[in-house]
């Protein structure tokens, strides 16, 4: 007998034994089709600024220096409207030459 074969037999007695005691039987939740929590979907833009995202992309160097960039994206053209940032200084940099 296979393991998942044992395991749906146990869940049909567990279906079968709550409808003889006259219970409700236990039901998944089911999962947002838009992936939102509230479930409702988002409003898309129907043009240019009306909406942006922003994000921050990190990454290191060759040479082991940090980089963070914060980027800022036009919803509708998927245009980068701006960036910042720069190196990251290492923790015993910020505190001083500890």
């Amino acid at each position: 007998m296979s393991r998942y074969g044992y395991r749906r037999s146990e869940s049909q007695e567990e279906l079968r034994s709550y409808r003889a005691q006259g219970l409700m039987e236990r039901k998944r939740k089911r999962a947002n089709a838009s992936g939102s929590p509230s479930g409702r979907l988002c409003r898309l833009p129907s043009g240019p600024n009306q909406s942006w995202s922003m994000d921050y992309v990190a990454d290191a160097l060759i040479d082991g220096s940090k980089l963070r960039v914060l980027a800022i994206v036009d919803d509708y053209s998927r245009e980068c409207l701006r960036t910042r940032g720069g190196h990251v200084a290492s923790r015993s940099a910020r505190r001083g030459s500890a």
